[in-house]
């Protein structure tokens, strides 16, 4: 997450992280109104786009499936979606995904696909 000077991993903090996104993201939104812009949201969620991309870290992998992912996934699907969300473009976000896994590694690719999956799953794409 953040780079040490060490060879010591912060991943509690990355845990973290990852475990109260979503619910700091749709407090903010509640209190004062959804994110303005698509590419403003897509910039909040790049990180652990990455993060999800790189990392060799199963645990972290595993907490942004489940914490993240999964449940923007099933936000999504929802008939009423969050507020949160009023200004993502799925199919744009979905695109961009992709166009980071044909320009990234195999790692990449593999969480494109995961995130392809999730959201088929949930009829999304």
């Amino acid at each position: 997450m953040f780079l040490p000077s060490d060879t010591l991993v912060a991943s509690g903090l990355s845990y973290q992280i990852v475990d109260i996104f979503l619910s700091e993201l749709y407090a903010h939104s509640e209190q004062y109104g959804p994110i303005e812009s698509h590419d403003t949201l897509t910039l909040l969620l790049e990180p652990f786009c990455a993060s999800a991309a790189y990392t060799s870290d199963k645990i972290l992998l595993q907490k942004l499936k489940e914490h993240l992912f999964n449940q923007i996934a099933v936000d999504l699907e929802k008939s009423k979606v969050h507020i949160a969300w009023k200004h993502l473009d799925k199919e744009k976000f979905a695109g961009q995904l992709f166009e980071i896994g044909k320009a990234q590694t195999s790692l990449v690719v593999v969480l494109i696909k995961l995130i392809t999956q999730i959201w088929k799953q949930y009829n999304l794409v």
